[in-house]
């Protein structure tokens, strides 16, 4: 992690360079992540009694981020909850989870938007 200004940048993409890449910022910060790390922490998050919710929804349904070049959660305290309800993952998927807990933590308590990318 490095300081990008007032900016925190996570860097989980180094090293995977040409692979797909998913970008999470706000004005708290940015994370890059291998998209691996994305698809492992998506094959966690459980349906809920209603089916696929929040951003699994769309994950599971190819929309949102996948549509469009970038794309603003409209739902992120529902994101945080279905984040915060995986169980641990192995590794860097682990860091990946913890890091983007925070990042929704502290933009939903500072009110920002919080948008998605995939490049």
């Amino acid at each position: 992690m490095r300081s990008v200004g007032e900016d925190v940048l996570v860097d989980l993409y180094s090293g995977f360079e040409g692979e797909r890449e998913i970008v999470f910022s706000s004005s708290q910060g940015t994370i890059r992540a291998w998209c691996g790390y994305f698809d492992e922490l998506m094959r966690h998050v459980q349906p809920g009694r209603h089916g696929w919710e929040g951003f699994a929804r769309h994950y599971h349904l190819l929309t949102g981020w996948i549509e469009r070049p970038s794309w603003t959660d409209p739902n992120p305290e529902d994101t945080l909850r279905q984040l915060e309800t995986v169980a641990p993952l192995d590794g860097e998927a682990e860091t990946f989870r913890r890091e983007l807990v925070r990042l929704y933590a502290s933009s939903i308590a500072a009110g920002a938007a919080l948008s998605i990318r995939e490049e």
